[in-house]
């Protein structure tokens, strides 16, 4: 059984914002690379490195960076129609005259502290630095590539 599809299934719908649940997926997450140290590399239990360097050891991004990758590729393929869902519902683009470029996504104001969480609000600061990149022209395979090439996705 896999425990990252079960664990990232639906993340941008549910994304958990209090600390309490962000551990306890992170929880999940360390428990399964800690099991996985255990079986592959034989080391005993004393000896395993803590969750950070096995994350880093096997390459496995954040969780916050795996959350946030997400949430940029259902944006994308929200504002390019991909979805069965009107993009205006949820993001206004509107035209810019600065130079991040020609196009800028606005949200829609949160009226309360728990719709300020919503993939609308999460998203808006890191989609509108890569609209200049002209990403609402490219298919979601390759804006999925081109997010994941990017190593810095911002922390909000």
């Amino acid at each position: 059984m896999h425990v990252r599809p079960i664990t990232e299934f639906g993340t941008t719908i549910m994304s958990p914002c209090k600390k309490k649940d962000i551990m306890a997926l992170e929880s999940v997450h360390n428990n399964f690379t800690r099991e996985l140290f255990l079986r592959v590399t034989g080391l005993s239990y004393a000896n395993i490195p803590c969750g950070e360097q096995r994350r880093i050891q096997i390459s496995l991004p954040s969780l916050a960076s795996r959350r946030k990758k997400f949430d940029l590729v259902m944006a994308h393929k929200t504002l390019t129609g991909r979805l069965n869902i009107e993009s205006d519902d949820f993001f206004q683009l509107c035209p810019s005259i600065t130079r991040g470029g020609s196009l800028k996504l606005r949200a829609y104001s949160a009226r309360t502290q728990i719709r300020s969480k919503f993939l609308s609000q999460r998203t808006v600061a890191v989609f509108n630095s890569l609209l200049r990149r002209n990403v609402l022209e490219i298919s979601p395979s390759q804006f999925k590539r081109m997010v994941a090439r990017i190593s810095d996705l911002g922390t909000t």
